[in-house]
């Protein structure tokens, strides 16, 4: 970390798809992009095997050895160089619709000594409970300081959930910096549709630069900040 300066990778690794490279080579990847861009901040989803297992978080963790402050939830992770203030998780409503059966969870960090709090989530593709994830976030990062939440959010920027985000407060990042590009970042290699994001609630703005990485690392492109404080 130089300065006030802090680079943050967000990145859905796509633990259970098999159609990918093995964990091993995508592990590998990943690191490599984290060495490459000098990463302090690591933010994961889909960090769970096809069974639920924590096998590849737990491999990540192992290679990136030097993040060793890790926060998790479910197959939510935050592995960071910088030290920790606080961590919890934050369950998130499951209304029981048949298009996505899954328990969700977000999950809140603050960074030490003066944060931000990063916050990561992993919202669902199925419309009502996307807006039930939505108000569950909000409403736990409610009266919170300067805010970044990343993550993989499965819906379009002109859905109704995240549309939730634009009224409390939140801006997304990518259109404020990088007009001139679609921001796509799944399906990789062919990405068409944006459903990853950073999105920063701050007195002044945060993130300085965003850009986006794909690979073989997973079927998401990666996103890659630069935070400012």
């Amino acid at each position: 970390m130089a300065g006030n300066c802090l680079k943050l990778m967000q990145v859905n690794i796509a633990g259970p798809n098999q159609r990918l490279a093995s964990l091993k080579e995508r592990i590998g990847e990943i690191v490599a992009l984290v060495d490459q861009h000098e990463i302090e901040i690591v933010a994961v989803q889909a960090g769970v095997d096809a069974d639920g297992n924590d096998a590849p978080l737990t491999a990540l963790g192992a290679a990136l050895s030097e993040h060793g402050q890790v926060a998790t939830a479910g197959g939510i992770a935050l592995l960071t160089k910088v030290p920790m203030a606080d961590a919890r998780a934050v369950p998130l409503r499951q209304l029981g619709l048949p298009d996505d059966p899954f328990e969700r969870e977000l999950l809140i960090v603050e960074l030490a000594p003066d944060g931000p709090v990063i916050a990561i989530g992993h919202f669902s593709w199925a419309d009502k409970q996307a807006e039930a994830n939505v108000a569950d976030t909000l409403g736990a990062l409610s009266g919170m300081g300067d805010v970044l939440l990343v993550g993989d959010f499965n819906q379009p920027p002109e859905s109704a959930a995240l549309a939730a985000f634009a009224e409390a407060g939140f801006v997304d990042c990518w259109p404020r910096l990088n007009r001139a590009r679609s921001g796509f970042s799944y399906p990789a290699p062919t990405p068409d549709r944006r459903i990853d994001y950073v999105l920063e609630r701050a007195e002044a703005p945060m993130v300085t630069a965003l850009d986006l990485v794909a690979g073989g690392f997973s079927d998401h492109a990666a996103l890659i900040a630069r935070i400012e404080r």
